[in-house]
């Protein structure tokens, strides 16, 4: 977007991804990848013993050997599929690919005069990815396939890429544009605006709350407190990394909300300082701490993901509005200066000296927490 580029995105859909894995083709692809004969023996037992049945009420049929699929809600079974499409990356060498499991998305860049090249490298990807899914016993659903073209207000408006016809085929069908969609649980726009998963959700808290609040009667404090931190809380805090560059009028919606969890939890009407009063951070520091806690592991943490690795950077000269200021940059050189890496160099310059100091990391979070219940407290008081 900051270099006055459009992104398009083909979000490849696997119909029972999960459920057509061939026993043989993954053990093939584990031992390409080195894995011992003894450990291949081991997952061939662990796969190919299986048995299933269906049953309806009190009947249930005979039971049968499963022959295909890992199995679900399992810890071995998100390893075994991402071991099996490990490779679906080189299947499409002129597009960026990003997985996580049978989230499977292609992605290319480019100026608005490039874009039927684009469009073109695009669907040579997502046929060779269809072609590649078949010899691998994985069904790709081109039908419920979806693109989107990801760009700045100001780029779309002026080349009016709402109405204009992009084109994007594969297996004889036009995959559909969309405007909206869901990539791990967070509704993306067109233009990276966070206001639809904003409102939806608040609409799935507020309607969690209502139905505790059939229930404020017979429940004690400490229990209904317990039930809003698992029910909402936990809802308002998934991803909300990503809400860093939301207005303050829409998290101050959030704050509401906190209000209203602590009104509960209380039976009154609830105020800022109940929320306080809860040891919760308001909305904005919530987001801060948990930006605040992969700074941290971007420095010091050697679990964290290469693209996440930062590093202080030594200041080049030191100036009297600077002499304590550091700034981080990503370990892996970026094209251009991230919105987050602004964002995270003002946050990490405002922590105290004490907290960068601290080589811990349980100890530098437990200090982070304090540190922005303070700054919540000190804002309900202005």
């Amino acid at each position: 977007m900051k270099r006055s580029e459009i992104t398009l995105a083909i979000f490849a859909d696997y119909s029972k991804a999960f459920d057509t894995i061939d026993f043989y083709i993954l053990l093939q692809k584990m031992h390409q990848l080195n894995f011992s004969t003894d450990f291949l023996h081991w997952i061939f037992n662990y796969l190919s013993t299986r048995q299933h049945f269906v049953q309806i009420d009190s009947q249930h049929s005979s039971f049968l050997t499963s022959k295909y699929g890992v199995p679900q809600g399992s810890i071995l079974g998100p390893v075994l599929f991402n071991l099996c499409v490990a490779e679906m990356s080189k299947i499409t060498p002129s597009s960026e690919c990003i997985q996580y499991a049978d989230d499977s998305t292609l992605y290319r860049s480019c100026k608005i005069k490039d874009k039927n090249s684009c469009i073109k490298q695009l669907e040579n990807d997502i046929s060779s990815l269809s072609k590649w899914s078949v010899e691998n016993n994985l069904v790709f659903n081109s039908s419920k396939t979806k693109f989107m073209i990801f760009s700045s207000q100001q780029l779309s408006k002026y080349h009016h890429l709402k109405d204009d016809n992009f084109n994007i085929n594969c297996d004889e069908n036009t995959i559909e544009r969309v405007e909206q969609f869901k990539i791990l649980g967070i509704l993306f726009d067109e233009h990276l605006k966070l206001k639809v998963q904003l409102d939806k959700t608040l609409k799935s808290c507020y309607s969690t709350l209502a139905i505790l609040k059939k229930l404020k009667r017979y429940t004690s404090e400490k229990l209904r407190k317990q039930l809003v931190e698992s029910l909402i809380l936990s809802n308002i805090d998934y991803c909300n990394n990503l809400y860093f560059d939301l207005p303050n009028y829409q998290k101050d919606r959030i704050t509401k909300l906190q209000q209203s969890c602590a009104g509960f939890i209380y039976k009154r009407y609830g105020t800022i300082e109940d929320v306080l009063k809860l040891k919760w951070l308001l909305f904005n520091e919530r987001i801060d701490f948990a930006n605040s806690k992969i700074i941290f592991k971007g420095l010091f943490d050697e679990k964290t993901p290469s693209y996440l690795k930062l590093q202080i950077q030594e200041q080049a000269r030191l100036l009297r509005n600077n002499n304590n200021n550091a700034t981080l940059v990503f370990q892996d050189k970026r094209e251009d200066k991230s919105s987050f890496l602004e964002y995270a160099n003002k946050i990490y310059n405002d922590l105290p000296v004490a907290v960068k100091q601290e080589k811990s990391l349980t100890k530098t979070i437990s200090m982070l927490k304090k540190h922005f219940y303070d700054k919540s407290l000190a804002r309900s008081l202005s």
